[in-house]
């Protein structure tokens, strides 16, 4: 921006209008600006990080900054400065929108009350919210980097992973896996649960991913088979007192 250039020549570091601040939104005094420590130290400075307050705009310009001092012939102490500023903005930005949105999403996998899990081509955990970690008995630490297998009973562990590898050649980008039949999950003390499980892919750039949301239906599972055997205690009371009564009459 050559206007807001042209504003800042002529200043000093120690001149209140920089309104300088670091990336954590600090105060950045004057005495602390790459071309001050420079000048004090003899030494360069290098890319140094400062918002300007920039009234065009009424609000920060980010710089990295660049302070080199410069020496007269056989003295050792610095006469003066020379100092880039180079225009950032764009990509300070960008950085802090990725951080924002990175720990929007550390929140909602935080306090997710369904397990999500995280996979890579080759099927190992690269990620476990402490929901799973809750479900399935295993620390992050701990199961993060290890095969999705040691989280599903040995008799499914040579098919999941080739339904996983079907999913991943289609261009279906999330589905529900409950079409395929109740699914079982372990825990690390070898209890085996129900589960259902929507999963999604995504391509990034460090190859495909697939997220899975699990849900742990062993309650409803209990549930529905008190409900049938309720009914089919209920028919046989009901064929019961027809039998009676069909014996009573006669």
């Amino acid at each position: 921006r050559p206007e807001f250039a042209l504003q800042m020549q002529g200043r000093t570091s120690i001149d209140p209008r920089w309104k300088s601040i670091h990336e954590d939104g600090s105060d950045f005094p004057g005495e602390t600006h790459p071309s001050m420590v420079s000048l004090m130290t003899g030494e360069a400075v290098r890319n140094v990080v400062m918002g300007v307050f920039n009234p065009l705009i009424e609000n920060h310009t980010w710089v990295n900054i660049n302070a080199i001092p410069q020496f007269r012939p056989g003295e050792n102490v610095p006469y003066q400065v020379y100092t880039t500023f180079e225009d950032i903005t764009k990509k300070t930005k960008a950085e802090q929108a990725l951080r924002e949105s990175q720990s929007r999403l550390s929140n909602i996998l935080k306090n997710a009350m369904d397990a999500i899990i995280t996979v890579n081509e080759d099927q190992l955990l690269v990620m476990v919210n402490p929901a799973a970690e809750r479900m399935f008995g295993f620390e992050g630490k701990d199961i993060v980097g290890r095969p999705l297998d040691e989280l599903l009973p040995k008799r499914f562990r040579k098919k999941h992973p080739d339904l996983i590898r079907t999913f991943g050649q289609t261009d279906v980008t999330a589905r529900n896996m409950g079409n395929l039949g109740i699914l079982w999950g372990r825990r690390a003390n070898r209890e085996e649960f129900p589960i259902e499980v929507s999963i999604s892919q995504v391509n990034a750039s460090g190859g495909k991913f697939y997220t899975a949301i699990i849900r742990d239906i062993t309650d409803r599972k209990h549930f529905e088979t008190q409900i049938q055997e309720s009914a089919t205690l209920e028919e046989r009371n009901r064929i019961a007192r027809e039998l009676h009564d069909s014996v009573t009459q006669s």
